[in-house]
């Protein structure tokens, strides 16, 4: 082995020598053809572009901001090049609104091929630095139409055992100047291509790539972000609706992501850092200072890189638009800062993660490969667990799915916006359609869509506003004092600043998924604040999972996994409450410590409990039926298959899912089985399912004493049985229905239907009871209530489905009780969802007649259809309402299902 080894080494000593021996005779062959190239690389996919003959070219200025007086600001940059461009022979574009420190220019005469215009670009850039950050020719993606500037730089990868000495040679013979080493990627440089050199900067990349020594070239280029919701103030936590939403007129109760409950678990943690990558802060403002993530290991102000990061002094974070420590100038950075992470001091507002810690770093809107993966190689170099971008870039950018592997792999989760306006927006070269990234989309104050980015990459929503008529907006910290969004910017957009803030140091007004994200990013700090080992794997998971399923009509949130199938939802409103209970360790307070088993209600339940499952998120539909689960299921015995009347049992979800939809047979076994999730990341050791049924009706006959302690002799409530499942893994609805990774556990019960003669009715129900010592039944809570539908909504570990007979042809008759659970006199009514109206007749009660039940006692009612027309699926309900010393629910119902024309 020791031979073998030793051999392989020197064949590989042999390749590598007689490569850097022969590379230039291949790459001088290669560099014959001196047309540029019409496509760059974005990993490897060809991007392609076109170059206008318009000569344009865009340089990059440099927009410090306020309070760098080494530096101008950009309005004395703007007029300084304005008049340089006279002398230089060039004719100013003008500034176009969405390049942002992007000035276009074109020459007034001569030469303007690409070569020149390449060469030009590089010239300007050099002899005005102070003035011009970069500087490169006009092109436009072919697909997206987006605007891309092509520089003369190019980053150069190296692949492992290359040795300086190679590299700076290769450099040498082929014109390519060393810019600088990355300080994050071993291996990599960032080089400017000298007139020597044998072809353009992009036909370059393609030539190096093509090169043995290379393992990746790409091109630099300068490119226009969207921060996505570059708007505005507030002061007061009642204002913040998006964090708690007590309903008014025009917003809707509950509206929010439950803040105020995930704070009772935790608060967020000085040690968790959420990096917001933007376009600059208020380093000092009074809602933002104390909560900054300062780095420790650097002396302030000594001008040494104490810390050998490669960045001297950088005591808060990081300026890569000129590579410097100063943050200032940037609202719509201080603005997100705010959402995430504002103090929880008693002054202005608060964050989502309000003791968290943030990290800034500064990027613009016009700015350049290398300036956006520095900045997230740096968010991760500083210990930064998640890293908000309330931006995307307008065009695939070569290496940004890199730098984004490499945060994953360090265990940081990327979270992005989607775009502002109901469109795709999983696109390649979007944050959002790149696999590690989390992407986020808007709902409103009214817990309704709020008409942003689209797509299968949607991942989830979380509260903000775009719409100019749909108020109130998001309330965070603005630049302090004249400075900021709250002076007068907005004031001809229908939105007032209403904060009482004379200082101008919030406002009211920010708006769009930029503040979606920075909201969930707050949230997934505080999960790391009761976790910090979560990956972020775990942590998708989680924010997923415990989604609210808002305005389900429009969702379409599909029955297998919870996850919109009309692209507009992902799975459903951001819940911080959920998910930091299922992490928090606080048992006390009701913590979960990472085990969530759950059994659910109807389709829309994925084991939520802040609100009651039948709870439906929807203005003119709040109703869900909570006893039709999708996780029991009967296998009634087939007499026409002999020898073997059941079907196959399922063995996982797969097999689960594919069971036929039946009605249990009377007189015969009929196979009866249970499924059983667990939401949480860490596995539950052993699960206990138990399983009763009792005849069935509409509000159900009262529990047993003692419930739910076992009562197999109950007269009532017929005891089936206990089956245990071990080693219950995650198989939350991110993972539902995906084959080789759902690990939903299924049990089997056997149910003799009874004879009919026995008792009038042809319905049954079924409760199911899952209980673990990892999630423990609510014992001491459930056992003083009787009814069963006071319990099944409000708690994710019980759940109950009616079964009947399937109807036959024409007019089918239906048998079933209504209830009075309690021990009190009651007045109660039948009511019927009919959407499609399907004849029917209700005898032994009128439809939406109040009648008296003595307490316990019930009585039968029958029900007939006329199904003999139906062609479409269609679901009728039967709902049981109750009065109680004059107070109204709904306690029970029925639900019929029509599958097509019999």
């Amino acid at each position: 082995m020791y031979k073998i080894q030793l051999n392989y080494l020197h064949v590989v000593a042999v390749l590598i020598t007689g490569t850097i021996l022969l590379y230039s005779c291949n790459f001088s062959k290669k560099a014959s053809n001196q047309n540029s190239a019409t496509f760059y690389y974005y990993g490897n996919k060809k991007i392609e572009i076109t170059i206008p003959s318009g000569d344009t070219l865009g340089l990059l200025l440099r927009d410090d901001g306020p309070g760098d007086s080494s530096q101008t600001n950009f309005t004395a940059v703007k007029k300084q090049i304005e008049s340089i461009l006279v002398q230089e022979g060039y004719v100013s574009v003008g500034f176009i609104p969405k390049d942002g420190n992007i000035l276009r220019i074109t020459p007034t005469s001569g030469n303007k091929s690409i070569p020149f215009l390449e060469k030009e670009a590089g010239r300007l850039k050099e002899n005005y630095k102070t003035l011009i950050l970069n500087a490169g020719y006009l092109s436009q993606v072919k697909e997206s139409k987006a605007t891309v500037f092509v520089t003369n730089e190019i980053i150069v990868e190296f692949k492992a055992g290359v040795s300086d000495t190679v590299v700076k040679k290769f450099f040498s013979d082929y014109g390519l100047i060393l810019k600088r080493k990355s300080p994050f990627v071993p291996n990599e440089y960032t080089v400017t291509v000298s007139d020597k050199a044998p072809a353009d900067a992009l036909k370059m990349t393609h030539q190096l790539r093509d090169n043995t020594l290379i393992k990746s070239a790409d091109i630099n280029l300068i490119y226009i972000k969207e921060f996505e919701g570059l708007e505005p103030t507030d002061e007061l936590f009642i204002k913040q609706w998006h964090l708690l939403n007590r309903g008014s007129a025009n917003i809707t109760k509950d509206a929010d992501i439950d803040a105020e409950l995930a704070w009772d678990f935790t608060m967020g943690s000085e040690d968790i850092i959420i990096a917001v990558i933007d376009n600059g802060f208020d380093a000092d403002h009074e809602d933002l200072r104390d909560n900054y993530a300062y780095n420790n290991d650097e002396i302030p102000l000594n001008n040494i890189d104490d810390d050998r990061n490669g960045f001297v002094d950088d005591i808060l974070g990081r300026n890569f638009v000129n590579n410097s420590n100063n943050l200032n100038g940037g609202n719509h950075g201080t603005e997100v800062a705010g959402v995430a992470a504002a103090d929880s001091n008693g002054l202005g507002v608060v964050g989502s993660c309000p003791e968290c810690s943030l990290l800034p770093i500064v990027t613009r809107l016009g700015s350049t490969t290398q300036d956006d993966v520095d900045a997230i190689d740096y968010a991760i170099s500083r210990g930064a667990k998640i890293i908000n971008c309330s931006w995307n870039p307008t065009a695939a950018i070569p290496r940004l799915p890199d730098v984004i592997n490499r945060a994953e792999a360090a265990g940081v989760l990327l979270i992005c916006s989607m775009k502002n306006t109901p469109v795709p927006s999983c696109a390649t070269g979007s944050l959002s359609e790149l696999g590690f990234t989390f992407a986020l989309s808007r709902s409103n104050c009214q817990d309704l869509f709020d008409n942003s980015g689209t797509g299968e990459c949607l991942d989830l929503l979380a509260p903000s506003a775009y719409d100019n008529n749909i108020t109130p907006r998001i309330t965070t910290t603005d630049i302090m004092g004249p400075g900021g969004d709250s002076n007068g910017i907005f004031e001809s957009e229908s939105c007032p600043d209403d904060v009482p803030d004379a200082l101008g140091n919030y406002m009211s007004c920010f708006k769009g998924t930029s503040a979606s994200a920075p909201l969930t990013a707050g949230v997934a700090g505080l999960l790391l604040s009761a976790n910090p080992s979560l990956t972020p794997q775990q942590l998708r998971y989680l924010l997923q999972d415990c989604a609210d399923k808002i305005e389900p009509s429009r969702a379409g949130y599909a029955i297998e996994n919870g996850k919109s199938i009309t692209g507009t939802h992902g799975f459903g409103r951001l819940n911080a409450y959920e998910a930091v209970k299922i992490v928090s360790s606080r048992t006390d307070k009701g913590g979960r410590n990472g085990v969530d088993i759950f059994i659910r209600d109807n389709e829309l339940d994925w084991g939520n409990t802040e609100q009651p499952s039948n709870w439906r998120f929807e203005e003119n539909n709040r109703f869900i039926g909570h006893w039709k689960s999708p996780d029991i299921k009967i296998d009634a015995p087939d007499i026409n298959r002999p020898g073997n009347p059941y079907e196959a049992a399922p063995v996982d979800n797969a097999g689960f899912e594919n069971l036929g939809y039946d009605k249990p047979v009377s007189n015969r076994i009929n196979k009866v089985y249970v499924r059983v999730r667990n939401r949480g990341y860490r596995t539950a050791a052993s699960v206990n399912i138990k399983l009763y049924w009792v005849y069935g009706g509409l509000a159900l006959p009262a529990l047993w004493s003692g419930f739910p302690a076992d009562r197999p002799g109950d007269p009532v409530w017929n005891y089936l049985g206990t089956q245990t499942i071990s080693n219950l893994q995650y198989s939350g609805s991110s993972l539902a229905n995906n084959p080789g990774a759902d690990a939903a556990q299924i049990v089997s019960f056997d149910f003799t239907s009874p004879d009919p003669a026995l008792n009038p009715v042809n319905h049954y129900c079924l409760l199911a009871m899952i209980d673990s010592p990892d999630d423990p039944l609510p014992s001491t809570e459930v056992s003083a209530i009787t009814e069963l539908d006071d319990i099944t909504p409000y708690y994710n570990n019980i759940t109950h489905k009616n079964f009947s007979i399937e109807p036959g042809g024409g007019l089918a008759m239906q048998a079933l009780y209504i209830h009075n659970p309690t021990n009190k006199i009651i007045k109660t009514k039948v009511t019927v969802d009919n959407p499609k109206k399907i004849s029917f007749k209700l005898s032994n009660i009128y439809q939406d007649s109040l009648i008296q039940l003595r307490p316990k006692e019930k009585r039968l009612i029958k029900i007939s259809f006329d199904h003999s027309n139906i062609k479409h699926p269609v679901e009728i309900t039967l709902k049981q309402e109750i009065w109680i010393d004059d107070k109204k629910k709904i306690t029970g119902g029925f639900s019929f299902y029509f599958a097509n024309k019999k």
